[in-house]
């Protein structure tokens, strides 16, 4: 009727659909409908029967049709997985709950205003050291900053879609994250931040204690400990002390061990998925660089040395990878607070780039960081299209002469995420679009309440 221009009179009247919002839902919900219109609605079910009853008072007669509403579908959520092994692993056994005395004495040191270059020194005698004793060899980093600046580009994409989601299943870790970080809150600022620190170490000689980048892994492990003091005595951004009995010490040796492997294992596994060829040689480098910023780091040196023909020497690839494997099957689980972390980061990047462009984020994720992943903390499923269109892109930054294609494509989307422009604009700048439900959204819509939602993220007890 309408297309042939006979409109009956009642849909002519002007209604105002916020303020029969607000009666229908009444109270303190009423308040906030008619502030912020359909962003208090919780799940499917409310805003359906809402959208009903608004749509039978208004034109059901004047259609004179009789409006069957079907159930809602049930959005797909992926299985919970598996829980974390319980087996032993003496490894990770011993490293757990182990802290770094060096650096909380130097944060205890400045809470009371006393001096303390005992950190500083420190690191200065651990690459002293692990340049001695010959575990790494100056040419052998350099060649590790070599490979990370001829891939930089990808290098970044595998951090923010590989590395940074692996931490987001890591059981304790993330719960640490969730609590003290501004991942949350500001998560293209925070990548910001670790992409500086990449910077830093990866584009002069940090093993020069002059360096910005010995600086930088110096001030990062005074933020570590830092942030372990600030959730042990309670005064960090949780209402009450870190439950150790249950959580066990934060940022401990253990949970050192599993970031210094999601910086590295991760990014090879993206460059086997996508058929990146590069030189063995580069990549064994690229591995023997972080160990040694992870002895910088704290790492404890025996967990990533490996005594051959009485011969000491960092792990290599194969032996990361292992641990890797390792520290997966003890920790890898979905928590609300990575579903929700990642949710506000992939919220972030899509809100930060052409709307024609919106779908890039998620079928970034399901490219770089793969399906399993993508699964495990509840991200929506993608066209295979877009996908392929990704990962072909990506596929490029490793193949010559083509690897402009993709590094055109790619650098603009990440110009509009920042790379073009300081990472710390301001989220209240940054327009909010609404997208298709994932994460979070996606379970409290498939789901009849948000106990169901705890008791599907199978987080530990």
């Amino acid at each position: 009727q309408a297309i042939e221009g006979d409109v009956p009179e009642a849909l002519e009247r002007v209604v105002d659909p916020r303020a029969k919002l607000a009666s229908e839902l009444g109270g303190d919900r009423a308040e906030r409908a008619a502030r912020e219109g359909a962003t208090c609605w919780l799940d499917w079910n409310q805003r359906v029967g809402v959208i009903r009853r608004l749509f039978a008072v208004y034109h059901e007669r004047a259609l004179d049709i009789a409006w069957e509403v079907e159930p809602p579908p049930r959005l797909p959520v992926s299985p919970a997985p598996a829980p974390p092994s319980t087996e032993p692993m003496p490894l990770l056994d011993r490293l757990r709950g182990t802290t770094d005395e060096v650096a909380d004495r130097a944060v205890d040191d400045s809470i009371k205003g006393r001096p303390n270059a005992e950190l500083r020194d420190t690191v200065a005698a651990v690459l002293a050291t692990a340049l001695g004793d010959r575990l790494v060899d100056v040419a052998t980093l350099e060649r590790g900053q070599r490979f990370y600046g001829s891939s930089e580009l990808l290098m970044t994409i595998c951090l923010g879609f590989a590395s940074l989601p692996e931490d987001y299943c890591g059981g304790q870790g993330i719960r640490i994250l969730a609590a003290q970080s501004s991942l949350a809150t500001d998560p293209m600022g925070r990548l910001g931040q670790v992409g500086n620190f990449l910077d830093d170490v990866f584009k002069a000689p940090f093993w020069d204690p002059a360096s910005d980048g010995f600086r930088s892994i110096v001030g990062v492990r005074r933020m570590h400990a830092t942030i372990r003091q600030l959730l042990l005595s309670g005064t960090g951004n949780l209402p009450t002390r870190w439950p150790v009995e249950y959580e066990g010490v934060p940022i401990d040796q253990e949970q050192l061990l599993g970031t210094l492997i999601s910086f590295v294992v991760p990014v090879l596994e993206v460059f086997d998925r996508l058929g990146i060829e590069r030189d063995p040689a580069d990549r064994h480098a690229f591995v023997q660089t972080w160990c040694l910023i992870g002895l910088m780091l704290g790492v404890d040196r025996e967990a990533i040395t490996r005594k051959v023909d009485n011969v000491t020497r960092f792990v290599d690839e194969s032996e990361m990878r292992a641990l890797g494997a390792e520290f997966r099957r003890r920790h890898r689980v979905r928590t609300v607070e990575g579903v929700h972390l990642l949710e506000a980061l992939l919220e972030d990047m899509a809100d930060r780039v052409p709307r024609n462009t919106d779908w890039m984020p998620e079928a970034l994720l399901r490219a770089i960081g793969g399906d399993e992943l993508a699964d495990l903390l509840l991200m929506p499923a993608v066209s295979a299209a877009e996908v392929d269109v990704i990962r072909a892109a990506v596929s490029t930054l490793g193949s010559d002469p083509n690897a402009k294609i993709g590094e055109r494509v790619l650098d603009w989307f990440l110009d509009g995420l920042g790379a073009g422009r300081p990472f710390l604009d301001e989220p209240a700048k940054i327009e909010r679009r609404p997208r298709r439900g994932r994460g979070v959204n996606t379970l409290v819509g498939a789901c009849d309440s948000r106990a169901a939602l705890a008791a599907a993220a199978r987080a530990p007890d």
